[in-house]
């Protein structure tokens, strides 16, 4: 099944078996691959959680039940490059230190 989330598309594969009686289907989910989601500031990885889903099988095979998922939210690291108009007022601070300090050893030796 193609599982779509902010226009990133997965497949999601479910493992499972089936049980067929006169009486009562059953569609046991055993297991399925989890699935990651990367957004720009977290990833969100899905698993479905084992269930079992049980419809009565003199309706032809109608079930009403749901799958259970966990969700695990994972905060991306902040790993911003400082803009070069940040480094260069850096760079004219420590400029304007250094010219601020060797004039003070100017006017100390005369």
């Amino acid at each position: 099944q193609l599982v779509t989330i902010n226009g990133q598309t997965q497949t999601l594969d479910i493992a499972g078996s089936i049980d067929i009686t006169p009486t009562v289907d059953t569609v046991h989910i055993l297991s399925s691959a989890p699935l990651t989601f990367n957004f720009s500031t977290f990833s969100v990885a899905v698993n479905v959680i084992p269930t079992d889903i049980v419809g009565p099988g003199a309706d032809g095979g109608i079930f009403f039940d749901a799958l259970s998922a966990q969700f695990t939210v994972t905060p991306m690291d902040d790993t911003t490059v400082p803009e070069p108009a940040t480094l260069s007022l850096l760079g004219l601070g420590i400029a304007g230190v250094a010219a601020k300090l060797r004039r003070r050893r100017k006017l100390a030796k005369s």
